[in-house]
Protein backbone atom coordinates (compact mmCIF):
# COMPACT_ATOMS: atom_id res chain seq x y z
CA UNK A 1 0.00 0.00 0.00
CA UNK A 2 1.00 3.30 -0.95
CA UNK A 3 1.86 5.23 2.33
CA UNK A 4 1.66 9.49 1.22
CA UNK A 5 2.00 11.83 3.82
CA UNK A 6 -0.29 12.84 6.11
CA UNK A 7 -0.96 16.62 6.44
CA UNK A 8 -0.82 18.08 9.94
CA UNK A 9 -4.01 18.81 11.37
CA UNK A 10 -2.99 22.52 11.47
CA UNK A 11 -2.08 22.53 7.66
CA UNK A 12 -5.22 20.46 6.63
CA UNK A 13 -7.31 23.32 8.33
CA UNK A 14 -5.46 26.14 6.47
CA UNK A 15 -6.49 23.92 3.44
CA UNK A 16 -10.13 23.77 3.84
CA UNK A 17 -10.37 26.88 5.04
CA UNK A 18 -8.74 27.82 1.39
CA UNK A 19 -10.62 25.52 0.04
CA UNK A 20 -14.38 26.66 1.46
CA UNK A 21 -13.01 30.44 1.12
CA UNK A 22 -13.33 30.11 -2.73
CA UNK A 23 -16.67 28.98 -2.70
CA UNK A 24 -18.02 29.97 0.98
CA UNK A 25 -20.89 31.54 -1.18
CA UNK A 26 -22.67 28.31 -2.34
CA UNK A 27 -21.54 26.67 0.33
CA UNK A 28 -23.66 28.90 2.54
CA UNK A 29 -26.64 28.92 0.11
CA UNK A 30 -26.39 25.26 0.54
CA UNK A 31 -26.06 25.19 4.17
CA UNK A 32 -28.82 28.11 4.39
CA UNK A 33 -31.09 26.06 2.29
CA UNK A 34 -30.64 23.12 4.52
CA UNK A 35 -31.60 25.05 7.47
CA UNK A 36 -34.51 26.64 6.28
CA UNK A 37 -36.38 23.20 4.52
CA UNK A 38 -36.03 21.82 8.46
CA UNK A 39 -37.14 24.44 10.04
CA UNK A 40 -39.96 24.39 7.61
CA UNK A 41 -41.03 20.55 7.49
CA UNK A 42 -40.32 20.61 11.40
CA UNK A 43 -42.97 23.49 11.70
CA UNK A 44 -45.44 22.21 9.31
CA UNK A 45 -44.74 18.55 11.52
CA UNK A 46 -45.35 20.43 15.05
CA UNK A 47 -48.37 22.01 13.19
CA UNK A 48 -50.24 18.83 12.14
CA UNK A 49 -49.80 17.40 15.43
CA UNK A 50 -50.75 20.30 17.72
CA UNK A 51 -54.23 20.73 15.62
CA UNK A 52 -54.91 17.14 14.43
CA UNK A 53 -52.95 15.65 18.44
CA UNK A 54 -56.43 15.52 19.99
CA UNK A 55 -58.16 13.74 17.23
CA UNK A 56 -55.15 10.93 16.58
CA UNK A 57 -54.75 7.71 17.59
CA UNK A 58 -51.46 7.02 19.54
CA UNK A 59 -50.17 4.71 16.52
CA UNK A 60 -51.13 7.58 14.19
CA UNK A 61 -48.61 10.22 16.02
CA UNK A 62 -46.10 7.34 16.32
CA UNK A 63 -46.19 6.66 12.75
CA UNK A 64 -46.04 10.11 11.70
CA UNK A 65 -43.00 10.82 13.70
CA UNK A 66 -41.27 8.29 12.39
CA UNK A 67 -42.35 9.36 8.50
CA UNK A 68 -40.96 12.78 9.68
CA UNK A 69 -37.53 11.49 10.96
CA UNK A 70 -37.46 9.37 7.63
CA UNK A 71 -38.29 12.42 5.56
CA UNK A 72 -35.25 14.56 7.33
CA UNK A 73 -32.57 11.53 6.91
CA UNK A 74 -33.62 11.18 3.04
CA UNK A 75 -33.43 15.36 2.68
CA UNK A 76 -29.81 15.45 5.23
CA UNK A 77 -28.12 13.10 2.89
CA UNK A 78 -28.96 15.06 -0.22
CA UNK A 79 -27.89 18.50 0.93
CA UNK A 80 -24.36 16.45 2.10
CA UNK A 81 -24.09 15.30 -1.50
CA UNK A 82 -24.37 18.62 -2.47
CA UNK A 83 -22.06 20.05 -0.26
CA UNK A 84 -19.32 17.03 -0.53
CA UNK A 85 -19.62 17.32 -4.31
CA UNK A 86 -19.19 20.77 -3.67
CA UNK A 87 -16.05 20.61 -1.60
CA UNK A 88 -14.62 17.36 -3.76
CA UNK A 89 -14.57 19.26 -6.92
CA UNK A 90 -10.71 21.03 -7.38
CA UNK A 91 -12.42 24.21 -9.46
CA UNK A 92 -15.36 26.15 -8.72
CA UNK A 93 -18.65 25.05 -10.17
CA UNK A 94 -21.88 26.39 -10.11
CA UNK A 95 -25.60 25.30 -8.37
CA UNK A 96 -26.66 23.53 -11.06
CA UNK A 97 -23.49 21.59 -12.13
CA UNK A 98 -23.58 20.33 -8.08
CA UNK A 99 -27.30 19.65 -7.76
CA UNK A 100 -26.93 17.41 -11.26
CA UNK A 101 -23.76 15.97 -9.95
CA UNK A 102 -25.71 15.62 -6.20
CA UNK A 103 -28.28 13.35 -8.19
CA UNK A 104 -25.97 10.59 -9.59
CA UNK A 105 -23.93 10.09 -6.44
CA UNK A 106 -27.06 10.53 -4.36
CA UNK A 107 -28.43 6.44 -4.50
CA UNK A 108 -24.44 5.46 -3.82
CA UNK A 109 -24.04 7.93 -1.31
CA UNK A 110 -27.33 6.62 0.61
CA UNK A 111 -27.05 3.20 0.41
CA UNK A 112 -22.79 3.84 2.17
CA UNK A 113 -24.28 6.08 4.61
CA UNK A 114 -26.77 3.57 5.86
CA UNK A 115 -24.73 0.02 5.72
CA UNK A 116 -21.99 2.11 7.79
CA UNK A 117 -24.81 3.17 10.00
CA UNK A 118 -25.73 -0.34 10.91
CA UNK A 119 -22.26 -1.98 10.54
CA UNK A 120 -21.10 0.53 13.38
CA UNK A 121 -24.46 0.01 15.24
CA UNK A 122 -24.19 -3.46 15.13
CA UNK A 123 -20.42 -3.29 16.10
CA UNK A 124 -21.15 -1.00 19.16
CA UNK A 125 -23.66 -3.54 20.34
CA UNK A 126 -20.27 -5.13 21.43
CA UNK A 127 -19.50 -2.78 24.25
CA UNK A 128 -18.79 0.37 21.86
CA UNK A 129 -15.21 0.27 21.48
CA UNK A 130 -15.47 -1.62 18.41
CA UNK A 131 -18.06 0.75 16.89
CA UNK A 132 -15.71 3.58 17.38
CA UNK A 133 -12.92 1.91 16.07
CA UNK A 134 -15.40 0.90 12.76
CA UNK A 135 -16.46 4.84 12.91
CA UNK A 136 -12.64 5.75 12.10
CA UNK A 137 -11.76 3.19 9.67
CA UNK A 138 -15.00 3.86 7.79
CA UNK A 139 -14.68 7.83 7.94
CA UNK A 140 -13.62 8.55 4.37
CA UNK A 141 -16.64 6.00 3.09
CA UNK A 142 -18.83 8.81 1.94
CA UNK A 143 -16.19 10.57 0.59
CA UNK A 144 -14.89 7.59 -1.49
CA UNK A 145 -18.60 6.87 -2.78
CA UNK A 146 -18.67 10.13 -3.80
CA UNK A 147 -15.45 10.07 -5.77
CA UNK A 148 -14.46 6.81 -6.90
CA UNK A 149 -18.50 5.31 -7.56
CA UNK A 150 -18.13 2.22 -5.13
CA UNK A 151 -21.02 2.36 -2.44
CA UNK A 152 -22.21 -0.13 0.22
CA UNK A 153 -19.87 -2.15 1.36
CA UNK A 154 -17.64 -1.97 -1.26
CA UNK A 155 -17.20 1.24 -0.19
CA UNK A 156 -16.43 0.81 3.35
CA UNK A 157 -14.15 -1.91 2.50
CA UNK A 158 -11.94 0.65 0.48
CA UNK A 159 -12.08 3.29 2.97
CA UNK A 160 -10.95 0.88 5.44
CA UNK A 161 -7.44 0.39 3.04
CA UNK A 162 -7.31 3.85 2.60
CA UNK A 163 -7.24 4.46 6.30
CA UNK A 164 -5.48 1.54 6.87
CA UNK A 165 -2.15 1.93 9.68
CA UNK A 166 -3.48 5.23 10.61
CA UNK A 167 -6.16 5.26 12.89
CA UNK A 168 -4.79 6.91 15.56
CA UNK A 169 -3.81 9.55 13.23
CA UNK A 170 -7.33 10.17 11.47
CA UNK A 171 -8.73 9.88 14.83
CA UNK A 172 -6.73 13.07 16.30
CA UNK A 173 -7.37 15.11 13.33
CA UNK A 174 -11.04 14.30 13.29
CA UNK A 175 -10.96 15.76 17.37
CA UNK A 176 -9.12 18.59 16.19
CA UNK A 177 -11.75 19.76 13.71
CA UNK A 178 -14.36 18.62 16.24
CA UNK A 179 -12.19 21.35 18.72
CA UNK A 180 -12.07 24.07 16.50
CA UNK A 181 -16.08 24.10 15.45
CA UNK A 182 -16.89 23.45 19.57
CA UNK A 183 -14.65 26.84 19.87
CA UNK A 184 -16.31 28.55 16.91
CA UNK A 185 -19.10 27.56 19.12
CA UNK A 186 -18.80 28.74 22.04
CA UNK A 187 -17.26 32.72 20.49
CA UNK A 188 -20.46 33.32 19.12
CA UNK A 189 -22.53 31.80 21.81
CA UNK A 190 -20.61 34.12 24.19
CA UNK A 191 -20.83 37.14 21.72
CA UNK A 192 -24.73 36.59 21.27
CA UNK A 193 -25.38 36.18 24.90
CA UNK A 194 -23.69 40.18 24.75
CA UNK A 195 -26.61 41.06 23.68
CA UNK A 196 -28.65 40.13 26.63
CA UNK A 197 -29.81 36.91 24.96
CA UNK A 198 -30.58 33.96 27.38
CA UNK A 199 -27.96 31.53 27.89
CA UNK A 200 -29.94 28.45 25.82
CA UNK A 201 -31.80 30.87 23.42
CA UNK A 202 -28.40 32.40 22.48
CA UNK A 203 -26.38 28.64 22.24
CA UNK A 204 -29.32 27.67 19.96
CA UNK A 205 -29.59 30.88 17.59
CA UNK A 206 -25.23 30.60 18.01
CA UNK A 207 -25.27 26.78 16.51
CA UNK A 208 -27.56 28.43 13.41
CA UNK A 209 -25.31 30.78 12.30
CA UNK A 210 -22.24 29.21 13.28
CA UNK A 211 -23.22 25.98 11.02
CA UNK A 212 -23.60 27.74 8.16
CA UNK A 213 -19.40 28.19 8.17
CA UNK A 214 -18.54 25.14 10.42
CA UNK A 215 -20.90 22.60 8.40
CA UNK A 216 -19.23 23.18 4.70
CA UNK A 217 -15.64 23.81 6.50
CA UNK A 218 -15.27 20.57 8.24
CA UNK A 219 -16.39 18.68 4.48
CA UNK A 220 -13.34 20.76 3.03
CA UNK A 221 -11.44 19.69 5.63
CA UNK A 222 -12.74 16.24 5.40
CA UNK A 223 -11.97 16.02 1.84
CA UNK A 224 -7.86 17.43 2.17
CA UNK A 225 -7.55 14.29 4.13
CA UNK A 226 -9.22 12.04 1.91
CA UNK A 227 -6.95 13.66 -0.74
CA UNK A 228 -3.82 12.65 1.57
CA UNK A 229 -5.06 9.20 1.87
CA UNK A 230 -6.78 8.52 -1.43
CA UNK A 231 -3.36 7.28 -2.78
CA UNK A 232 -3.78 3.87 -1.25
CA UNK A 233 -4.81 1.38 -3.46
CA UNK A 234 -7.33 -1.82 -3.11
CA UNK A 235 -10.34 -2.83 -0.64
CA UNK A 236 -9.76 -3.68 2.72
CA UNK A 237 -11.68 -5.49 5.63
CA UNK A 238 -13.69 -8.65 6.20
CA UNK A 239 -16.55 -9.07 4.16
CA UNK A 240 -18.02 -11.87 5.63
CA UNK A 241 -17.58 -9.75 9.27
CA UNK A 242 -19.29 -6.33 7.66
CA UNK A 243 -22.05 -8.45 6.41
CA UNK A 244 -22.44 -10.28 10.10
CA UNK A 245 -22.15 -7.11 12.04
CA UNK A 246 -24.95 -5.37 9.10
CA UNK A 247 -27.12 -8.21 9.64
CA UNK A 248 -26.92 -7.26 13.81
CA UNK A 249 -27.36 -3.41 12.90
CA UNK A 250 -30.52 -4.47 10.69
CA UNK A 251 -32.20 -6.58 14.01
CA UNK A 252 -31.07 -3.55 16.45
CA UNK A 253 -33.57 -1.26 13.98
CA UNK A 254 -36.22 -4.17 14.02
CA UNK A 255 -36.47 -4.33 17.67
CA UNK A 256 -37.00 -1.06 18.07
CA UNK A 257 -39.44 -0.55 15.22
CA UNK A 258 -41.14 -3.58 16.85
CA UNK A 259 -41.04 -1.97 20.36
CA UNK A 260 -42.53 1.21 18.84
CA UNK A 261 -45.35 -0.55 17.18
CA UNK A 262 -46.59 -2.10 20.64
CA UNK A 263 -46.50 0.96 22.20
CA UNK A 264 -50.43 1.89 21.15
CA UNK A 265 -51.24 -1.68 22.32
CA UNK A 266 -49.40 -1.66 25.79
CA UNK A 267 -49.87 2.30 26.19
CA UNK A 268 -53.87 1.85 25.68
CA UNK A 269 -56.43 4.93 24.61
CA UNK A 270 -55.12 7.44 22.04
CA UNK A 271 -52.63 9.95 21.25
CA UNK A 272 -55.25 12.41 23.31
CA UNK A 273 -55.31 10.55 26.70
CA UNK A 274 -51.55 10.36 26.58
CA UNK A 275 -51.40 14.02 25.98
CA UNK A 276 -53.88 14.76 28.26
CA UNK A 277 -52.48 12.19 30.48
CA UNK A 278 -48.74 13.89 30.14
CA UNK A 279 -50.19 17.64 30.92
CA UNK A 280 -52.03 16.51 34.32
CA UNK A 281 -48.43 14.91 35.73
CA UNK A 282 -47.25 17.93 34.48
CA UNK A 283 -49.55 20.21 36.50
CA UNK A 284 -50.54 21.94 33.18
CA UNK A 285 -54.38 20.32 33.05
CA UNK A 286 -57.01 20.39 36.03
CA UNK A 287 -59.49 17.85 35.68
CA UNK A 288 -62.87 18.96 36.87
CA UNK A 289 -64.84 15.60 35.89
CA UNK A 290 -64.98 12.83 33.55
CA UNK A 291 -66.71 14.20 31.31
CA UNK A 292 -64.62 17.63 31.10
CA UNK A 293 -61.24 19.29 31.11
CA UNK A 294 -59.73 22.61 31.52
CA UNK A 295 -56.41 22.99 29.42
CA UNK A 296 -54.22 25.51 31.18
CA UNK A 297 -51.39 25.93 28.47
CA UNK A 298 -50.39 29.62 28.75
CA UNK A 299 -54.08 30.97 29.33
CA UNK A 300 -57.38 29.22 30.46
CA UNK A 301 -59.23 27.78 27.75
CA UNK A 302 -61.96 25.50 28.54
CA UNK A 303 -63.37 22.46 26.41
CA UNK A 304 -65.91 19.75 26.85
CA UNK A 305 -65.30 16.71 25.91
CA UNK A 306 -69.20 15.01 25.02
Amino acid sequence: MSQSTLSSPVDLFRHAWNRFSSRWSLAVIISLATSLLYLAISVLFAGAIVGFGASLTLGTAIAGIIGWIVLMILIAIYFTSMMLVLMSEEKTITLGQTMMRANKVYWPLFITAIVSALTIGGASLFFLIPGIILAVYFSQSQLVAVNEGLKGQAALRRSRAITDGRWGAILWRILFISIIVSLIDMIATGLIKLVGVSASDANNIASSIAALVTGPLTVAYLVEMYNDLKSAKGEKGNSGLYTALTVVGLLIVAGLISTVALLPEQMGGTFKSEWIKALDESGRLNINSSSSYDWHWGGSVSEDNQ
